[in-house]
């Protein structure tokens, strides 16, 4: 069975090649391919499926990955258009009870205003105001490579997206422990769904039966998705042996 084993989730890269981008209004800047600017866009699409379904499933899933996924967002949209830009500052918006940032200015390598006070983003206007409308409840607080926070309450919160560090690897890589995530999985479902006071397997148990209704008013098979399941773990598991063998 050839199965990809790699089930990092889309969105937050961990180091990657997202190379900058073409934009047709920008004058004495090295325009890039479509290639490049498609690669861009799929990053931000990618961001916006997550924090959607994120929100859709009622998942939080903490300041660090949440401020990572929006500082990607805004640093993809704003490569796409400002091919030269070396960064992006953005601030609250100081409306009462808003958690909403906004972009200020787009910087180039040399700190100069690229976007001349107003950063023109095109049909990525939209989706970039979708992913700061409630950037202030993670802005300011996620650790995240090239996010840097350079204005607090006080004054308003205002940061500094570094394009290529955010865009590099917004997080450190970090592969958790086998199981690892099917505990957090199960004490999600209990949480949300199930007995407060089962254990970890009876949540277990409670998880499957919810899998077996699924499975049966789809009509999938869940026995056979099991099945695959337990390869991809032992593939998994080989491929860790290996690494750690190796290391």
């Amino acid at each position: 069975m050839n199965t990809n084993t790699s089930r990092v989730p889309a969105g937050v890269s961990t180091g990657g090649q997202f190379a900058t981008s073409s934009h047709g209004e920008a004058t004495g800047v090295q325009l890039h391919s479509n290639v490049e600017r498609e690669i861009l866009r799929e990053r931000l699409n990618a961001v916006l499926d997550r924090t959607s379904m994120q929100g859709t499933a009622g998942v939080d899933p903490g300041p660090d990955e949440a401020a990572a996924l929006r500082a990607v967002g805004v640093a993809a949209a704003v490569r796409m258009h400002y091919p030269n830009a070396a960064s992006v500052e953005i601030e609250e918006m100081y409306d009462p009870g808003s958690t909403a940032m906004s972009i200020q200015t787009v910087l180039d390598a040399d700190g100069d205003d690229v976007s001349e006070g107003w950063a023109e983003l095109g049909d990525e206007d939209d989706a970039v105001s979708q992913l700061l409308v409630d950037a202030l409840d993670s802005i300011p607080y996620g650790s995240v490579n090239g996010l840097e926070i350079i204005g607090r309450a006080k004054h308003g919160h205002k940061a500094r997206i570094h394009i290529d560090a955010v865009l590099d690897g917004a997080l450190p890589e970090k592969k958790p422990a086998p199981g690892e995530v099917g505990a957090q999985t199960i004490a999600a479902f209990r949480a949300r769904h199930g007995d407060t006071d089962a254990d970890e397997v009876g949540s277990a148990r409670d998880l499957l039966t919810e899998l077996h209704h699924w499975a049966r008013a789809g009509g999938h098979d869940l026995q056979a998705l099991v099945a695959a399941a337990g390869e991809v773990a032992d593939e998994e598991s080989a491929l860790r042996q290996d690494e750690e063998t190796s290391a």
